[in-house]
């Protein structure tokens, strides 16, 4: 369907669009304290949080690691013996 199916009427599409953004990114940052919450939960409950293990990437090889949290973007945190913290992407380290 389309706006002009439903309205009957024309609509500046490119305006319609800098609204909706522009509600999209109000509507975020309202939800920014409870997201902060929500991720600090989240990453009390990670598998293998705070524990050494051996880890694999392609960028820094084998090595020991712990994984400490996680980033707003979602990104894994992980701590190196020498006190490093190191961030993955999706995909991007294997847990030996």
């Amino acid at each position: 369907t389309s706006f002009k199916l439903i309205s009957g009427k024309e609509w500046d599409l490119p305006r319609v669009l800098e609204y909706l953004l522009y509600r999209f990114d109000h509507y975020l940052e309202a939800q920014l304290p409870q997201r902060e919450a929500l991720r600090t939960e989240f990453d009390q409950h990670l598998y293998l949080r705070n524990e050494w293990r051996s880890m694999k990437s392609t960028k820094h090889g084998q090595f020991l690691g712990k994984i400490m949290g996680t980033e707003e973007n979602g990104a894994l945190l992980i701590e190196d013996q020498r006190q490093q913290v190191l961030r993955f992407d999706h995909k991007e380290i294997n847990f030996s």
